[in-house]
C-alpha cells in the first residue's frame, strides 16, 4: 500500500499558497519534501510528549488530549499522520474524542499535497446520538469509499475495533490503522487479530517516550526502577 513515505521522489503540483500548516511553499513541491517535513516533525513531537511525560502515574504516563490542546503540538501531529497515511485513503477518523484533534489536524496537513489527496474527516462516536440522526458516525462521508483509522493511544485496543467494525458496517472500507502511542499492553496485537486484512501502525511506543524522558532528565535511574 502506497503511502506518503513510498512516493517520497514524485513530484507534485499542490495549489500555490505562502504558508500552508507550518510548510513553507518549496517544501511541499515533492511528496518527498512532505515526508522530511513529517520526518522532523515527529522528532518535535517526540520531544512534546516527553515532555508531558509522568513516569510515576502508573496507567495515565501520557494524556494525549493534554498534549495535542498545544497549538504547536496540533501542527506537528498533523505533518506526522500526514506522512504516514496512505495516498489513496480519502478521509480520516477514529473514536472520539481521543481521535478528533489527530483527525482534524491531519485532514488540514493535507492541504499541502494535490487536491485529489485532501482528506475529510469524520468522528465515531461511542454510542449512536439519542436524538435527531442517531447517527454513530459524524462527518460528510457519504460519496466516501476508503478510510483510515486513528487512535491517540491504544490500551487494549477495543475503542479502535469498535470504529473500524462501525465504518465496515456503514460500508467503508479501512485501509489502515494508526495510532499515536502504543501502550505495549496487548492493545495492537488484539487490533491486528481482530481486524486481520488491516495494516496497523503507531507512531510512538510508549517505551520510547519513556526513555526519551529518561535522556531529557540527564538520567536513566528512573528507567532502572520501572
Amino acid at each position: 500500500m502506497a503511502n506518503r513515505h513510498d512516493a517520497n521522489r514524485r513530484l507534485i503540483r499542490p495549489r500555490r499558497s505562502p504558508r500552508v500548516c507550518g510548510m513553507e511553499e518549496a517544501q511541499i513541491e515533492s511528496v518527498g519534501a512532505l515526508v522530511d517535513v513529517s520526518f522532523r516533525a515527529r522528532g518535535e513531537l517526540l520531544d512534546r510528549m516527553a515532555m508531558h511525560f509522568r513516569p510515576h502515574d502508573v496507567g495515565n504516563e501520557i494524556d494525549c488530549l493534554e498534549v495535542l490542546s498545544h497549538s504547536d503540538a496540533l501542527r506537528l501531529v498533523g505533518e506526522v499522520f500526514c506522512g504516514k497515511i496512505s495516498l489513496d485513503t480519502q478521509a480520516i477518523g477514529g473514536p472520539a474524542p481521543g481521535a478528533d484533534p489527530i483527525s482534524i489536524a491531519t485532514a488540514w496537513a493535507s492541504l499541502a499535497l494535490p487536491v485529489q489527496s485532501h482528506l475529510r474527516w469524520f468522528s465515531v462516536r461511542h454510542n449512536p446520538k439519542r436524538y435527531g440522526q442517531k447517527r454513530l458516525i459524524d462527518g460528510n462521508i457519504s460519496d466516501i469509499e476508503r478510510v483510515a483509522i486513528v487512535g491517540d493511544r491504544v490500551t487494549h485496543g477495543r475503542q479502535i475495533i469498535r470504529a473500524v467494525h462501525a465504518c465496515q458496517r456503514k460500508g467503508l472500507r479501512v485501509v489502515q490503522v494508526v495510532t499515536l502511542i502504543d501502550l505495549e499492553v496487548g492493545g495492537m496485537d488484539m487490533i491486528r487479530r481482530m481486524v486481520p486484512d488491516v495494516p496497523v501502525d503507531a507512531v510512538f511506543t510508549q517505551s520510547e517516550i519513556r526513555v526519551h524522558w529518561a535522556v531529557g532528565q540527564g538520567t536513566m535511574t528512573e528507567l532502572a526502577g520501572a
